[in-house]
């Protein structure tokens, strides 16, 4: 009985490989169904199979990489609906703006064309700069949310937590679908797609992206007739920055430079003072993949040391600390400082100030070193980021028409959304010249009503000063006016002669949790380290390595270190993307 329960598995195991290996025929193109199981064991009992030779080992076939998708952006076409669609906006009021517009959706020439291209209409919220992010603290508690929102970076507990708390709505799929132009940036440019894409893969708001990186990155500028005058070379180190402007005091009288952020805490942190020591005075560097915090970094003291050495002897002005938004520009411009930290985008604002029978040269210098063969491993992030906005247009829960939005997107996001963007209306704002490229009007260059260079461009042709809408961001169009020395201002300022290496990624981002540690972290030591450093630069007490030391270990005992350890984590996250 046994032995024919055996014989039995046996022929059903015949049948099955048998199957099996008609599956596997190829030669006749033969398939299971077309070879049944039955004809397969005739043709091959288990019991009087002859043994196989084995058969020679073919070479596996390479398969092909998969080819890579290909994007490109596409055409849209106007007007995007028959019947206009209406949304509210959240956004903010420049200062230098004050004054010259009544009506934000209507005024601003490029906001007009966009609602009248798309046949949309935009009901605007506006409110001052220096309340933005108190008024939208208070809209998002209130839940008297607008449809678009700008400036959800002002959401303490970061971009995911404001979709987890229902402030906003997460974009990817949205704009996947409706706005494939904006979404072409972020699938060819993985580091655009990664300063933008949250930790948890959220896209939380739609970015101002430059057309090129560098165009508002800071530096240095001189008076470079005075340099010329006085027989001096250009300064390629701190030393020699500091034997400039102490001649430039001696010989013409003027004071010191006019330094710091007016809007900071610490007004003795500067960010372009900082490059010499690849220091971010103040926050953070990336140095050898390790989160380090300025005030614990060792460097720190070299450049406070320098700073509270070059207030000792004047080199810096005596009342900088006091100075208001735009001093700096109006000294120089007056020639009453030597120098003046800017952007490329600054130089029409030190141009306004320029008093008509006063006439100077500026002179842009690349990062001033300790020594002059240092390699710089930070400076502005600009370069080596294109994003100017991270969250220009957020959509909030509250809105019923996000895809509407998107489409608006897709639209600022194609090739003649971004001509739009940035030049306005062809035979109003801008010609195109005889080689078919586009140029500003009268309106913009030659103001009839005597509008500044930056007040024309706001106003007519570019969202270069603002947040009103995002696109593609092109500032060389903007810096129209520029001469050859202007141009040079770019040229050398576009690198910051450095790696970036040591620059902390925009796309770094604490978690709702972290950034509640942190904020509480935060405030007491930059409240504490702006007290102590203060203090050593206007020499209310001595700046000695032990001084130094002491605030170190201060600043570790209020969770300095921690600080540290909760934006590694982030780091972390961020490379990981």
């Amino acid at each position: 009985m046994k032995m024919n329960k055996l014989l039995a598995l046996l022929l059903v195991l015949s049948m099955v490989f048998a199957v099996l290996a008609g599956c596997g025929k190829s030669e006749a193109g033969e398939t299971a169904e077309e070879a049944p199981a039955e004809e397969a064991v005739s043709e091959a009992p288990a019991e009087e199979a002859p043994a196989e030779e084995p058969a020679e080992e073919e070479t596996p076939a390479v398969e092909e990489a998969p080819e890579e998708p290909t994007y490109e952006r596409v055409s849209v076409e106007l007007p995007l609906f028959e019947e206009t669609r209406t949304y509210t906006m959240f956004n903010m009021m420049p200062f230098f703006m004050n004054g010259l517009i009544s009506d934000y959706s209507n005024d601003i020439n490029t906001l007009r064309l966009l609602q009248e291209y798309c046949n949309i209409k935009i009901e605007t919220r506006v409110v001052g700069d220096s309340v933005i992010s108190e008024q939208f603290n208070l809209m998002c508690a209130s839940g008297d949310l607008t449809d678009i929102i700008y400036g959800t970076a002002n959401y303490a507990k970061g971009y995911d937590a404001a979709i987890e708390d229902e402030i906003i709505i997460d974009l990817y799929d949205v704009a996947n679908e409706y706005a494939p132009n904006f979404m072409y940036f972020l699938n060819t440019d993985e580091a655009i797609r990664n300063e933008l894409i949250t930790d948890k893969g959220a896209l939380p708001a739609i970015a101002t992206i430059y057309k090129d990186a560098g165009c508002e990155n800071g530096g240095i500028l001189l008076r470079g007739d005075w340099l010329r005058e006085l027989g001096l070379e250009e300064p390629k180190t701190v030393d020699e920055l500091h034997d400039y402007i102490q001649t430039c005091i001696n010989e013409y009288g003027c004071h010191g430079i006019c330094m710091g952020n007016p809007m900071g805490n610490n007004k003795a942190d500067d960010v372009i003072y900082g490059y010499a020591y690849d220091l971010h005075p103040g926050d953070y560097n990336i140095i050898d993949g390790e989160v380090v915090f300025s005030y614990l970094n060792d460097s720190y003291y070299d450049y406070i040391s320098m700073i509270t050495d070059w207030y000792a002897d004047g080199t810096i002005y005596t009342d900088f600390y006091t100075a208001s938004m735009g001093q700096p520009d109006k000294f120089f411009a007056g020639g009453k400082s030597p120098l003046v930290t800017a952007t490329a985008a600054n130089l029409a604002t030190i141009e306004s100030y320029k008093l008509d029978d006063y006439d100077y040269e500026i002179l842009p210098i690349e990062a001033p070193k300790v020594n002059a063969d240092d390699e710089l491993h930070f400076s502005w992030t600009d370069t080596h980021s294109q994003i100017k906005s991270r969250d220009t247009w957020a959509i909030s829960v509250a809105c019923e028409d996000p895809e509407g939005i998107m489409m608006a997107v897709n639209y600022l996001f194609s090739e003649e959304g971004e001509l739009m963007f940035n030049y306005g209306e062809e035979g109003y704002s801008f010609e195109y010249d005889e080689e078919g490229n586009p140029h500003y009007t009268e309106l913009v260059t030659n103001n009839p009503d005597g509008l500044s260079y930056m007040d024309a461009c706001f106003l007519f042709v570019s969202a270069a000063a603002s947040n009103h809408m995002p696109g593609i961001l092109d500032l060389k169009a903007t810096y129209y006016y520029f001469d050859e020395s202007q141009w040079n201002v770019l040229e050398t300022f576009s690198t910051c002669d450095a790696d970036g290496s040591y620059n902390m990624p925009q796309g770094v981002a604490l978690s709702a949790e972290e950034n509640e540690e942190y904020s509480s972290l935060y405030s007491d030591v930059s409240t504490y380290a702006s007290s102590e450093i203060m203090k050593w630069v206007m020499g209310q007490a001595e700046l000695t390595e032990e001084s130094f030391q002491a605030m170190q270990d201060n600043i570790i005992g209020m969770g300095g270190d921690r600080m540290e350890e909760l934006y590694q984590a982030a780091y972390e996250r961020y490379l990981q993307k």
